[in-house]
């Protein structure tokens, strides 16, 4: 259950002219979900670097460094912040190739996320259209060709359309 503050960082939509982004701020976010000592932390730290993401300027998330953008996609190992990562990621330019072997290694955990949902569930057949290996594939493509797959990244790209208005 999302806490009080973490719900009206997501209702604030970002007013006025971008910001650039701060390496030492995005930093210090992408350690508090590191840190973060269970998944609802984890989650809710998300949100606020998801929030502090898209109110950064798009000028600089296209022309992120690779370095930077290594260290965002290492989050893709913590589950619950993917989605944010993956929405992240979609925003980034050439420099998504330094994310690909965290890109990969995601993918495939989903994959054996997806399948043991399956597993679990038979008879019946619960879906979550696989919303965040889609997701990933859409990145990997992305990373590997330097093209959006409008298949692929119709999860991301709706999310984003949905959160520029």
């Amino acid at each position: 259950m999302l806490t009080i503050v973490a719900m009206l960082v997501l209702q604030s939509g970002s007013v006025g002219a971008c910001q650039r982004i701060q390496k030492q701020r995005l930093s210090q976010l992408l350690a508090k979900i590191e840190l973060s000592a269970n998944d609802v932390d984890q989650r809710e730290h998300s949100i606020f670097l998801g929030a502090y993401w898209d109110k950064t300027c798009m000028s600089d998330r296209r022309k992120m460094a690779a370095k930077n953008v290594s260290e965002i996609g290492k989050l893709l190992r913590i589950r619950v912040a993917r989605p944010v990562v993956e929405s992240m990621l979609f925003d980034v330019g050439n420099n998504l190739r330094s994310a690909l072997p965290s890109l990969k290694q995601a993918y495939k955990d989903e994959l054996k996320i997806d399948k043991e949902q399956l597993r679990r569930s038979y008879p019946l057949v619960p879906t979550t259209y696989q919303i965040s290996s889609t997701s990933l594939r859409c990145l990997i493509r992305k990373a590997s060709t330097n093209v959006v797959d409008a298949h692929l990244c119709r999860f991301l790209v709706t999310q984003t359309r949905q959160e520029r208005g």
